[in-house]
């Protein structure tokens, strides 16, 4: 009889746990974005959804980059840009725009939901994030018939989200990943989605993450002092992409990384582009230099001295595909 409680107690305990662990909802939810708009109207429809999100930092705001700004329209492609954990779409900036134009094509800037905004937006569940990334795949589906997904960090898995979404993946051209987000480099990221985590991880990690931002355009474009919490929202993306089934993956994809990585396991980025399906796949490492952030290794804001680099490699990646 004993025996038989303690099992019983046992069951019910590792239920619970399961239960209370936090993870993502990966259901896709339905696009806010309305049909058949004209570019003008849509454009239109864009600049009115970040105009009335409260404290938006000037130069954060999702846009559309025409490719011809005195008649826009579809072009043949078109390039969706994803930011990581915390960050805009200046993070990488000009890279996705100046490889844009080596094919005459639109491209769109995300913004995941409650960035851009300051500490307290870094609070959002992720599935607001799924909400954005899924509104922006509209849009740029809407600039180009085929759309080249240009991400980095824990834009990569978000990248990879939409491509299991049955009626996204076969419009996907190909990929682009800046220091991929398959895994976190501090070894204890799992603990992040433990059971009952956000009643014990700030007593842990403390109440809240914060960093210097290495100028001032990357205070403006970072949010450097945020809820340990919302490291919680972060991993339930990463959990969910240990789940999906590289080999399985067609689309081409070009991987940027450096092995000394501050913030992702560089180890883990490498190994999942190896392990990525597509025979079309390029593994890029980038040179270490004293004089640029590890993560970050490129645009104005960062490390303006790779720019070009950056975009021929890709170029050339994108033009070997045709």
């Amino acid at each position: 009889m004993t025996t038989a409680i303690i099992i019983s107690g046992i069951i019910v305990l590792s239920v619970l746990g399961q239960c209370s662990r936090p993870k993502l909802k990966a259901v896709a939810p339905k696009t806010r974005v309305p049909e058949n708009l004209s570019p003008g109207e849509l454009e239109s429809w864009i600049e009115n959804e970040e105009d009335a999100v409260l404290d938006l930092t000037p130069g954060a705001e999702a846009c559309i980059h025409w490719a011809n700004p005195d008649d826009p329209g579809k072009t043949d492609l078109s390039f969706l840009y994803i930011h990581g954990f915390s960050a805009t779409r200046q993070e990488t900036a000009p890279v996705t725009d100046q490889i844009a134009a080596e094919f005459n094509a639109n491209s769109f800037h995300a913004r995941l939901e409650g960035h851009g905004v300051g500490g307290e937006g870094m609070l959002r569940a992720s599935e607001t994030w799924l909400q954005s990334v899924i509104d922006a795949w509209t849009v740029a589906a809407s600039l180009g018939d085929r759309v080249v997904i240009v991400a980095t960090s824990t834009g990569a898995p978000l990248a990879i989200w939409l491509a299991e979404q049955e009626l996204i993946k076969n419009r996907i051209h190909a990929f682009l990943f800046m220091s991929p987000n398959f895994k976190i480099r501090n070894r204890f990221s799992f603990l992040l989605t433990w059971p009952w985590a956000k009643y014990w991880v700030r007593h842990i990690l403390g109440k809240e993450i914060s960093w210097e931002p290495e100028n001032e355009m990357a205070a403006k474009y970072w949010t450097s002092t945020y809820s340990t919490l919302s490291l919680i929202e972060m991993q339930k993306v990463v959990d969910w992409l240990s789940r999906v089934d590289f080999s399985s993956q067609q689309i081409p994809l070009a991987t940027m990384y450096m092995k000394n990585d501050s913030t992702i396991d560089a180890g883990a980025a490498v190994a999942g582009h190896n392990r990525w399906g597509s025979k079309q796949k390029r593994l890029i490492q980038v040179a270490i230099d004293s004089e640029s952030e590890e993560h970050v290794f490129v645009g104005d804001i960062t490390a303006p001295h790779r720019v070009n680099w950056c975009v021929d490699e890709f170029t050339q990646f994108l033009k070997s595909l045709n």
